[in-house]
């Protein structure tokens, strides 16, 4: 998302518009508001995920003396 929010950046700054009438701004944001609700909900699911372990804990292996 960088990439594209630096790609796009001196577009829209660069028209005789202001940001808030610019047509490709309005356009951008929603895109950049989808992209931060998918990387919201990776998260959550991650941290859920972590918390709940349906698989069960993990197993301790003790080191073997030699």
């Amino acid at each position: 998302m960088r990439v594209w929010i630096h790609d796009t950046f001196g577009e829209i700054f660069s028209s005789q518009l202001p940001p808030l009438g610019n047509p490709m701004y309005l356009e951008n944001r929603q895109m950049l508001f989808v992209g931060i609700a998918i990387s919201l909900s990776i998260l959550s699911f991650l941290v859920i995920i972590s918390y709940i372990k349906p698989w069960g804990k993990r197993k301790k292996y003790k080191k073997k003396a030699t």
